[in-house]
């Protein structure tokens, strides 16, 4: 079964995601857009999605994907370059709003290190542009993960321990200072290490090592 690596997108407590904005650094960073999308389906209570058969999205298929993700339709899309492909998920009309990219562990590792960096930078491009406070790098979680960073009245909550008493394989939590100065609950206020652009790493709390990434 392949593994795989995931970056989830949170926003602050007091702000939304732009997900329309992350297309444009996906973009810039060469990845193409397939031209179809598949709409995303809630299937409880609590607002849990999944995604349905795939719709084309038209002749000016781009164009197209930002005016849904700007009118917050819930979709995913799958886009790729040269070395890697990523699925995109946007789920902002959530009870817990979010943006989801996974790929390829196995096509990652073979990417010479310096080339991994830029992936990683590009993902808090992401972020920055996409207005979210705070990134969750985890591989390979259960459905529904969104639901173990959970916010309430303004102050965020990392849940690393699965029903089951398994932890999930969390590497860091990176966490956008101009948009959030609330560390969320269950890091590692230790471990803080500055990173570029204006934004800080956490590991998770309980003993965890960090993993560098």
């Amino acid at each position: 079964m392949a593994s795989w690596h995931y970056a989830f997108l949170f926003p602050s407590a007091d702000g939304g995601l732009n997900s329309a904005a992350t297309v444009d650094v996906l973009s810039d960073f060469g990845f193409e857009f397939d031209k179809s999308a598949r709409g995303a389906v809630e299937i409880d209570e609590l607002g849990h999605l999944e995604y349905g058969e795939e719709t084309p999205l038209g002749p000016i298929a781009m164009f197209e994907l930002k005016r849904r993700l700007t009118d917050q339709e819930q979709l995913m899309i799958e886009c790729r370059n040269s070395e890697l492909f990523f699925s995109c998920s946007f789920a902002t009309r959530y009870v817990n709003p979010y943006m989801m990219f996974g790929w390829s562990k196995r096509l990652f590792r073979e990417l010479p290190r310096s080339r991994q960096d830029e992936y990683w930078e590009m993902l808090r491009q992401c972020a920055k542009q996409g207005r979210a406070a705070y990134i969750v790098i985890v591989d390979d979680p259960p459905d529904f993960f969104e639901d173990r960073f959970l916010e309430i009245d303004g102050q965020r909550f990392l849940e690393n321990q699965m029903p089951s008493g398994n932890k999930y394989d969390i590497h860091a939590i990176w966490m956008n200072i101009e948009l959030s100065d609330r560390i969320p609950e269950g890091v590692d206020v230790s471990s803080r290490r500055v990173m570029p652009n204006g934004f800080v790493e956490y590991s998770v709390a309980n003993g965890s090592t960090q993993q560098t990434i």
